[in-house]
């Protein structure tokens, strides 16, 4: 369920007590709302049509979603494309400035669902507040939306909204440069909204979250407003949107997946 709250570690080796065969498009297998981007040369482009494939080094114009929900994520002002690169261990990213970049897709309709869960593999590397995922060009206007995202130099925050606002964050402790898993479940109606970091809950809230279902908005990855401010500095290795709640078995799965995609632990 949405409020499981207890801490689970991650196995990279045994696939955490999941299922070792396990990939984030099996959480869209229900026809779940939602994105999965997974930069690499087989799903990232130089072009916003999808015609040039990207190698190592190259700007960013276009995520393949690989949910097949064909939410892609695109930028088209060439000065806010993350740039494709990959670690000597062999792992893909995409590569945030911290100054410009910015990708999003168009409008992601979630409206079917009060509940969303998101995971990300990221690296951060700046100290400033930033964009990890966003629906909304910025979800303190817009019911129905949420913010996954960093907290000045040492923290981490989720923001989400049914008709009312709940904040997430904690100020130390993750201090960059820093690898983490992260994971977000929200629930409008059952006023629960939980922020997790290498397969452990650090903050959860039982807060009024109002009323309503998620929206039919635009879903930033990067930055917020497509490359507008709250600039992400660091490595985005793979991230899951889900219009749905989120079982225990598809929480260790998808996290020991994401740890393994960013050789976090």
């Amino acid at each position: 369920m949405i409020g499981l709250s207890l801490g689970l570690s991650l196995s990279r080796h045994t696939g955490g007590g999941g299922d070792q065969a396990f990939t984030p498009a099996s959480l869209f297998a229900s026809g779940e709302a939602g994105v999965w981007g997974d930069p690499s040369p087989t799903t990232c482009f130089t072009d916003t049509s999808g015609a040039t494939p990207a190698g190592a080094g190259d700007a960013v114009a276009r995520i393949n979603d690989s949910s097949g929900n064909g939410n892609n994520i695109i930028q088209s002002t060439v000065a806010a494309r993350p740039l494709l690169k990959q670690t000597v261990g062999g792992d893909w990213y995409l590569d945030y400035s911290g100054t410009d970049d910015g990708m999003a897709t168009a409008a992601i309709d979630f409206s079917a669902s009060d509940k969303i869960s998101v995971f990300a593999s990221i690296e951060a590397e700046g100290s400033n507040t930033s964009v990890i995922v966003e629906t909304a060009a910025d979800y303190t206007s817009v019911n129905g939306s949420f913010v996954l995202y960093r907290q000045t130099s040492q923290g981490l925050g989720l923001n989400s909204k049914g008709s009312s606002d709940q904040t997430l964050s904690v100020s130390t402790g993750y201090a960059a440069p820093t690898k983490q898993v992260l994971s977000g479940l929200i629930d409008i109606s059952g006023n629960s909204s939980i922020l997790r970091a290498n397969g452990s809950v650090i903050l959860s809230s039982t807060g009024d979250l109002g009323t309503g279902n998620f929206g039919n908005h635009v879903l930033n990855v990067g930055a917020r407003n497509n490359a507008g401010s709250l600039f992400f500095n660091g490595k985005l290795f793979s991230f899951v949107v889900r219009g749905a709640a989120t079982s225990g078995d598809q929480l260790i799965d998808a996290e020991t997946w994401m740890d393994e995609r960013g050789s976090i632990t």
